[in-house]
């Protein structure tokens, strides 16, 4: 209302001394009295003047207020600070400049609020041990914090928008674009497991997830959302996983050897109980067919029959004498032995045999092998049977060689290796985990499958390992590996240190 009342002042007194002037005028034109006319013209002149005056006075303070007030206005929009207006008359523009003094203190505390918040934010982010991310209503990336371009191998401005799916993994981008988007129309929360493939071709398994952003008034506004390295989850996943059928495989392999013990079982009572029954009619025909082999003539034509029966008989015994040896194994009995004898001995007792197929063998002894505590009669048992393994494997000639050194980098310490290795035909893939089983055999029509068991038994019980490798159709290694450092119990006193 004051201000009205100054502007109705201001424009009456503009008005006054013109409304004088006219009737001056007027009353010159109609009275024609000079004077009169002079004395109204200098009044008119004195009250323009009066009225220039207090409009100039009233003028400056009300532009002195509404300069205060633009001053204010121009600090509430730059956030600078304003000086502060004067007080005068003109009350509404003070209350005016005044409300809006206290609406720049708030919009200052608000704005300083908002600056702390947003400090909070970019250090919760910063430092955070996850990936963040922010998107539009659209599902574009507009923010991802450091551990988010870390784990990328991407900048910030690529991953905006769209980029960031040229992170994923082109094995699960199609799948991982699609369910962002199923989770985007449906307004449900993304949770997914997927891989980044950064450039240099590192894998990264991730565990993401995101949901709604909402402003004040409770108005989706876009997604806020989190990616969670869980490569080493997945890699102790796997390696679970891989245990867990190494241990099915061994599972399975007690479970085969629990039916072959069974086996043994019986065996043991039935060859415990008849092993003298076969032996004394075998040493019979045995004594028989010997007998009358020396007084046949070659050139008969009875004596291939009986040199047939004279070898079967052979067999059988040997087949006897094989489950004897595996229902009730021998003891072992230690000293101090020198392999290079054993392997001289050993291809010398099977010349016969190598000879008649055609085949050359080789043998191959590190000078300075150390001598070790072993069974002599066991391991030439060992390798024998693996001689005529080999040479069983090469029907129409080949070759047989035989290796033995001196290994010290072995996670059991330093061993001694005997390898026989045969250009044979080798054993199929399928049969190789089964060859140390019991009564198993690769050739189904020869043996029982009692020999390889044995001999696997006989190097373990020298505290050492057997080992295979072999190519069907192109030949087999066998590996012995014993142990420099197995000794018995007590030693003689005869013996000394292994050299």
């Amino acid at each position: 209302m004051k201000i009205r009342a100054h502007l109705f002042f201001l424009v009456f007194a503009a008005l006054l001394p013109i409304l004088l002037f006219s009737v001056t005028l007027t009353a010159l034109f109609w009275h024609e009295q000079r004077s009169v006319a002079l004395v109204a013209a200098a009044g008119a002149t004195a009250a323009l003047l009066l009225s220039i005056a207090l409009a100039w006075v009233l003028g400056k303070r009300i532009a002195r207020a509404v300069s205060g007030l633009a001053s204010v206005a121009r600090g509430l929009a730059t956030a600078q600070p304003a000086p502060p207006v004067p007080t005068g008359n003109v009350a509404e523009i003070n209350e005016t400049a005044n409300a809006f003094g206290e609406t720049r203190k708030q919009l200052q505390a608000r704005e300083r609020q908002l600056r702390e918040s947003e400090e909070k934010f970019r250090t919760l982010t910063t430092h955070a041990p996850v990936g963040i991310f922010l998107s539009d209503l659209k599902g574009d990336y507009y923010f991802v914090n450091r551990n988010w371009c870390t784990v990328s191998r991407m900048t910030v401005e690529q991953a905006k928008g769209r980029g960031w799916q040229r992170a994923l993994h082109p094995e699960d981008r199609d799948r991982v674009i699609a369910e962002w988007r199923a989770a985007l129309q449906h307004g449900l929360p993304f949770n997914s497991e997927f891989r980044f493939l950064q450039p240099n071709g590192t894998v990264t398994w991730l565990q993401g997830s995101a949901a709604e952003l909402r402003n004040s008034h409770d108005t989706v506004v876009g997604y806020i959302g989190t990616i969670s390295n869980i490569t080493g989850l997945k890699r102790a996943e796997e390696a679970m996983r891989l245990s867990e059928e190494k241990l099915r495989r061994q599972a399975q392999e007690l479970e085969q050897q629990l039916i072959a013990s069974g086996r043994l079982v019986s065996l043991g009572e039935v060859t415990a109980s008849m092993a003298h029954e076969f032996n004394n009619p075998l040493g019979i025909v045995m004594g028989f067919a010997q007998d009358m082999l020396s007084k046949t003539d070659p050139s008969s034509q009875h004596y291939q029959s009986l040199k047939i029966i004279d070898e079967e008989t052979r067999r059988c015994q040997k087949i006897i004498q094989e489950l004897l040896e595996f229902a009730r194994p021998k003891n072992t009995d230690l000293g101090r032995t020198d392999i290079k004898q054993i392997i001289e001995k050993t291809l010398t007792l099977v010349s016969n045999h190598l000879y008649k197929q055609k085949i050359e063998a080789t043998s191959v002894v590190d000078s300075n092998l150390p001598h070790i505590y072993a069974d002599v009669q066991q391991l030439e048992q060992v390798l024998v049977n693996l001689y005529l393994n080999a040479i069983d494997a090469m029907p129409i000639g080949g070759s047989l060689n035989v290796e033995a050194k001196h290994q010290s980098a072995d996670a059991s310490g330093p061993m001694i290796v005997i390898s026989i290795t045969d250009t044979g035909f080798g054993i199929d893939d399928k049969d190789l985990p089964r060859i140390f089983l019991p009564f198993f055999s690769a050739r189904k029509r020869k043996g029982l499958g009692l020999g390889l068991p044995i001999c696997e038994r006989i190097i373990k019980n020298h505290g050492g390992r057997i080992e295979v490798e072999s190519q069907s159709g192109k030949g087999s290694t066998f590996r012995i590996f014993l142990p420099l450092d197995h000794r018995p119990e007590r030693l003689p006193e005869t013996d000394t240190q292994p050299e």
